[in-house]
């Protein structure tokens, strides 16, 4: 009888010590070296590389975790914007996590050095898996994208207790501005600076007129202006020749801008590939210029379609 219940004992305590152990990591015990996660995205698994930073009292000085990805030469995914990314912790949730977003080079540098990463705010939780989006970035500048892409690290700084360490990893996105039909637009607008020059002369101001353009891309449409504008010292207006007459801009009775030029579209139909845009270059009733532009686009380029173009007209 003190046999049996001697074994029973022992069965118990051992139930009891694994309980335990279990109970342990489901509290957030925190792991004895960096965990392995995994990270998603569409259903696709993301490479990842890790370094440590802080880990049981010592201090680590080691390579970037940007250059070790690319030194490994892993495979840089395409990702859309707007994409989630989840991250796996299995079983060891962080107790802090802070997720940066850098634009890279193509060797893994930092693009703009000593520049301030842009910090992942929105995170959610779902048990250990966590998950962002990869924002779209409208304010990326024109010289970051590389072939047409911009390719975006993300460093994952984890920390348990006193531990910490950084994971990473390196997506590429296709550059928005490049692609979008706000470019058709643009190339037809350079096309009109190119036609009767003399129309320009010694003005201060280009405004845009774009109330009846069909792109839902006019942020995009305003910033490649702006930069146009910029570069050629003038000021951009968006605006319309109402707009702009009550603001004293345009003199009413002259039907004369003295000081700039009004760039307007009305489309006959805009699709993913192809523009038609009724558009005009204005200073006076009795000085401007338009036609009926085809923009089209061709490996994932817009350009004005001389061919196509039609009824140009000059008062």
């Amino acid at each position: 009888m003190y046999k049996k219940t001697g074994f029973f004992l022992s069965i118990i305590l051992i139930l009891a010590l694994f309980t335990g152990c279990a109970g342990g990591i489901s509290a957030g015990k925190g792991p004895e070296k960096p965990p392995e996660i995994s990270i998603k995205a569409e259903g696709v698994s993301l490479p990842w590389v890790v370094g440590l930073n802080v880990w049981d009292g010592a201090m680590y000085k080691r390579e970037d975790t940007f250059k070790d990805f690319f030194n490994k030469k892993h495979e840089i995914i395409e990702l859309k914007e707007g994409t989630e990314i989840t991250i796996d912790f299995k079983g060891y949730k962080p107790d802090e996590v802070t997720v940066e977003d850098n634009i890279l080079k193509d060797n893994g540098d930092l693009f703009l050095e000593g520049a301030e990463p842009k910090t992942i705010k929105d995170i959610t939780w779902k048990g250990d898996k966590m998950t962002f989006v990869l924002e779209e970035d409208s304010e990326t500048p024109s010289e970051v994208v590389i072939n047409g892409y911009i390719i975006r690290g993300f460093r994952i700084k984890c920390t348990w207790g006193k531990n910490e360490c950084e994971y990473a990893i390196v997506v590429k996105t296709k550059d928005q501005i490049l692609s979008s039909d706000a470019q058709g637009y643009y190339q037809v607008f350079l096309e009109l600076m190119d036609e009767d020059t003399g129309l320009q002369g010694d003005i201060k101001y280009i405004a845009l007129d774009y109330k009846n353009a069909l792109t839902e891309n006019k942020k995009i449409l305003e910033k490649l202006m702006e930069e146009y504008c910029i570069a050629n010292g003038y000021e951009l207006l968006l605006d319309d020749y109402e707009g702009l007459t009550e603001k004293g801009y345009i003199n009413k009775q002259e039907l004369y801008f003295p000081d700039g030029i009004i760039i307007s579209f009305e489309d006959e139909k805009l699709q993913e590939d192809k523009l038609i845009t009724n558009a005009r270059k204005w200073r006076s009733g009795k000085g401007a210029i338009g036609a009926t532009y085809t923009a089209i686009k061709e490996n994932g380029v817009w350009k004005v379609d001389e061919a196509a173009t039609r009824g140009q007209w000059i008062s």
